[in-house]
């Protein structure tokens, strides 16, 4: 995919980006996300202009709410600049208020909450005290350390997820790639720079308990989930959690890169059985099989996806029952899908019915707002 001319809405607002001089005066691509160095000098000024190319594991996408994007896992290569220019064309916080629409408060959910450097796209809604956090981190050191950042709103839990059992927890290398299953190197070797941070250094017994046996993190309105292939074990305990849950936002592989571990096929079915659909795929992680490397940059695969972050929403044939039985869902949803993924469409989706039996001409009102701020959105039916 290239993008010449890209409009706001064209790159996600979750998606992550690294940034790093122009090495050379010469027309740059960013793989795998191919988008041209001249379309991300079209967005921004010129005093980023030299600040877009960007190479690493994910899709070279912007991220609106991260002043010093960075791709997870792995340092900048160069510079980072803050972004000046945001892909939302509206604040859908001011446009609630301004329409004297109240949101209610939502709680994101964070299960594996170590921070790696990187502010999260739920920050702002966080710090405008739309929301409340509640992250897990079972590393006692990272734990304490989080709390005492003294970030507002935010509450972090030495909890290890997973189906309330005793298990192992294998430590790797890089401590963010520890998990609950044990590595493979069969699968692993055959690609550059992945065993090297996931080879286990040692292995620690862990007590884990259920999502649902933990008080503090329910309601959930948001749930995101990165355990390093243990993602459908801690579902599997979070049953209860997820019939009041909105969305989900969990790492899946499609390579057992971890022996035992469910893949994406796995935990489609196992959402949408809980009344979700699926809505959008979160960044891209890759390596080259050895031997070749491209430009070389190990981190960097040619087609061979090895890992994404899927997202999934509920199902908008359960909006008319929302909007009479649970109508503020229909508000977080719309808050939910505007912020953290841009997803404007979905946004409206949710206004309309919340509208209809609440605050008519609320949708058509989003709607008009997208437009003037945004000529590149229209509406048709």
């Amino acid at each position: 995919m290239t993008l010449s001319a890209p409009d706001k809405t064209d790159i996600p607002a979750f998606y992550r980006a690294w940034f790093h001089p122009a090495q050379d005066s010469a027309m740059r691509q960013c793989d795998p996300g191919h988008v041209e160095k001249a379309a991300l000098q079209a967005r921004f000024p010129p005093d980023n202009a030299d600040n877009i190319c960007a190479q690493g594991e994910d899709y070279c996408y912007v991220a609106a709410n991260n002043p010093t994007p960075r791709a997870r896992g792995a340092a900048p290569p160069g510079d980072t600049s803050r972004m000046t220019t945001s892909p939302h064309p509206i604040d859908i916080l001011a446009f609630l208020t301004d329409e004297g629409v109240a949101c209610p408060t939502l709680k994101i959910v964070d299960v594996g909450a170590m921070d790696v450097g990187e502010a999260e796209p739920w920050s702002r809604l966080v710090t405008a005290d739309a929301a409340t956090l509640i992250g897990f981190e079972p590393n006692a050191p990272e734990c304490e350390k989080l709390n005492q950042a003294g970030r507002a709103n935010c509450q972090f839990l030495p909890h290890a997820l997973g189906d309330g059992g005793r298990h192992v927890l294998h430590i790797g290398t890089e401590p963010m790639t520890s998990s609950l299953y044990p590595p493979d190197p069969a699968v692993m070797q055959q690609f550059h720079a992945l065993w090297e941070l996931c080879e286990p250094v040692r292995k620690e017994p862990l007590e884990t308990v259920r999502l649902d046996d933990v008080t503090e993190a329910r309601p959930a309105d948001f749930l995101k989930l990165d355990v390093q292939g243990a993602e459908l074990l801690v579902l599997e305990g979070a049953v209860d959690t997820l019939t009041d849950t909105l969305a989900v936002q969990t790492e899946v592989n499609f390579l057992p890169i971890y022996k035992g571990q469910a893949l994406f096929a796995d935990v489609d079915i196992f959402l949408r059985a809980q009344g979700f659909t699926f809505h959008t795929m979160v960044g891209v992680g890759s390596r080259p099989y050895r031997p070749l490397i491209k430009d070389g940059n190990p981190n960097r695969g040619f087609a061979q996806v090895i890992w994404s972050n899927a997202v999934y929403l509920r199902d908008p044939a359960d909006f008319p029952e929302l909007a009479q039985s649970q109508p503020e869902a229909l508000l977080k949803l719309a808050v939910l899908t505007h912020e953290l993924y841009g997803a404007f469409d979905f946004a409206a989706l949710a206004l309309q019915h919340y509208g209809a039996a609440h605050k008519p001409g609320l949708a058509t009102a989003y709607i008009r707002a997208l437009m003037v701020a945004d000529p590149s959105i229209t509406a048709q039916k």
